[in-house]
């Protein structure tokens, strides 16, 4: 059993202390560059860069990147699609937007609001049980809190109309931030 465990130790003290004969990414990339300008007579390989796409819509650059291959000319992309959905620019969309946003927040609001008066009504009534005394409070708390169901679809609904335009503006390609407030 010695043998073998100072023969296993010995194995991996040379393969930790041995150079490593490893090549590196770089020299990895530039053998196969080498090797595709080798071989003339094959196709090569298209390699998509910024001046390939769609001229406007850009990819946004990253502090990494020090490739500068887009064209200095090329428009902005709010101007792209500005230009391919005629006047649908970003207050276009901004404007759509606006209400239905304003319509699911004043609906969630008033819900909530609705909600805690009928909880609290409802407390009110609890402590008229409590001592044997039937009050308003109860009534207008079941009020209050029929209410808030119809105030529940209501926000439902605003939040549908809100989902269908962001989806309506994703398929047109219009920017996420364009919707936002």
């Amino acid at each position: 059993m010695r043998p073998l465990l100072f023969a296993v130790t010995i194995g991996v003290g040379l393969t930790v202390l041995a150079p490593s004969a490893e090549q590196s990414l770089a020299e990895v990339s530039r053998n196969t560059e080498a090797a595709r300008n080798a071989s003339p007579g094959a196709p090569r390989a298209k390699v998509y860069s910024n001046r390939d796409l769609v001229p406007g819509v850009q990819v946004p650059r990253t502090a990494s990147s020090t490739n500068s291959t887009a064209p200095a000319s090329a428009p902005s992309a709010p101007s792209a699609v500005k230009e391919s959905s005629g006047a649908k620019d970003e207050a276009y969309w901004r404007d759509r937007m606006r209400p239905l946003r304003e319509r699911l927040d004043n609906a969630r609001a008033l819900a909530d609001s609705t909600k805690r008066r009928a909880e609290t009504l409802m407390r009110a009534a609890d402590r008229c049980f409590a001592v044997g005394v039937v009050c308003n409070d109860y009534t207008e708390s079941v009020r209050l809190t029929e209410q808030h169901k119809v105030l529940v679809a209501d926000v439902e609904r605003a939040g549908r109309d809100v989902a269908a335009l962001e989806d309506e503006a994703r398929r047109a390609g219009v920017p996420p931030g364009w919707l936002r407030e």
